[in-house]
């Protein structure tokens, strides 16, 4: 926005956006069962991140194959099995901004976009990589699984 110079011009931009994602809210809420395709899809993504960061892996076509591979396997399996998928994603993505938001105070987790660029670049390699990461790697995992246990255990239908 800091490029645009009329102001009028930074409130047409906010405004469209608005009515835009609306309009996106408001067609996922009409066709939910695609909608939660979409969300489960973009959980998939996130999860894509944690594995590439986590394996550590550096080529470009391996590292969009598993971002989309997950993606496309969480969007896949939510539009068939809907109830569990809403269960997974929500406390995986509950675990990991949890866990992110310690890790913005404690530090040791590092962005996964960013790390790998610098994986790629050889500005990080094992050696240099903090391993405080696969702590913090844990607790995503541990968090994730008491929080379906507990979706599970007290599920209505």
């Amino acid at each position: 926005m800091k490029n645009v110079q009329k102001q009028w011009i930074q409130w047409v931009i906010i405004v469209l956006l608005f009515i835009g994602a609306n309009v996106v809210g408001w067609l996922l809420v009409k066709f939910r069962k695609w909608g939660i395709s979409i969300l489960a899809g973009w959980g998939g993504v996130m999860v894509g991140f944690l594995i590439t960061s986590t394996f550590i892996i550096t080529k470009e076509a391996a590292y969009w194959a598993v971002i989309i591979g997950c993606a496309a396997a969480f969007a896949l399996t939510a539009f068939f099995v809907e109830t569990a998928v809403i269960m997974f994603v929500t406390s995986f993505a509950g675990s990991y901004f949890l866990i992110r938001g310690i890790s913005l105070y404690a530090g040791g987790f590092p962005n996964e976009i960013e790390i790998h660029k610098e994986f790629e670049a050889g500005a990080v390699t094992w050696s240099t990589f903090d391993k405080a990461f696969y702590g913090y790697m844990v607790g995503i995992v541990v968090l994730t699984g008491l929080s379906l246990y507990y979706q599970f255990r007290h599920e209505r239908h």
